[in-house]
C-alpha cells in the first residue's frame, strides 16, 4: 500500500509519478501543482519562476521536454485514483491546471476527485484554518477508501 501526496511542485511530481510508474500507488493526491507545463509556462511570462523552469527545462516551451512533463498527456497510464485539491485565487498555479486534469481523466474513464476551496490562494500556508482543517480530513478519508483492505 503505497500512497503519495504532494503540493506546488510536489503536486507537479506526484502526478507525474502516476504517469511514469502507473502501478506503483494506491492512491495520490495534487495540491495544487502544475499538471500542463506547456499551458504553465504560457501564462508565466512575466515570472521569475518562468526564468527557473527555461534553465531547468530549455527557453522553448513547445520542445518535446515540456510535453513528456505533462501528466495530462499521459492520463490513459494512470491506475490510481487521484484526488486534486485547489485555491479558487491560486494565481501561481490557476484553478485551470485542475480543471483540465480533472476533465481529461474523466474522458479516460479515470478515478479522480476534486475539491476547490473559495477565496484560498496557492498553498496551505495562507488558508484559513477551517480550509487546511476540511482538506486534511479529505486526503485522509480518500487514502482511508482507497488503501483500507490492500495488500
Amino acid at each position: 500500500r503505497v500512497a503519495v501526496k504532494g503540493g506546488s511542485t510536489g503536486g507537479f511530481f506526484t502526478s507525474l509519478s502516476l504517469v511514469r510508474y502507473p502501478g506503483k500507488y494506491k492512491a495520490c493526491v495534487n495540491f495544487n501543482g502544475p499538471v500542463d507545463m506547456v499551458r504553465f509556462q504560457q501564462y508565466r511570462e512575466n515570472s521569475y519562476r518562468r526564468d527557473v523552469l527555461r534553465r531547468v527545462m530549455g527557453p522553448d516551451y513547445n520542445a518535446p521536454l515540456f510535453h513528456e512533463r505533462s501528466a495530462i498527456n499521459f492520463v490513459d497510464r494512470m491506475q490510481a485514483p487521484l484526488l486534486i485539491l485547489w485555491g479558487d485565487r491560486d494565481y501561481s498555479v490557476r484553478p485551470s491546471q485542475a480543471e483540465a486534469m480533472v476533465e481529461a481523466m474523466t474522458k479516460a474513464g479515470k478515478s479522480v476527485d476534486y475539491r476547490i476551496y473559495s477565496g484560498e490562494d496557492h498553498g496551505w500556508y495562507t488558508w484559513r484554518p477551517e480550509n487546511v482543517e476540511h482538506s486534511l480530513r479529505l486526503i485522509l478519508e480518500f487514502y482511508d477508501r482507497h488503501l483500507r483492505g490492500e495488500s
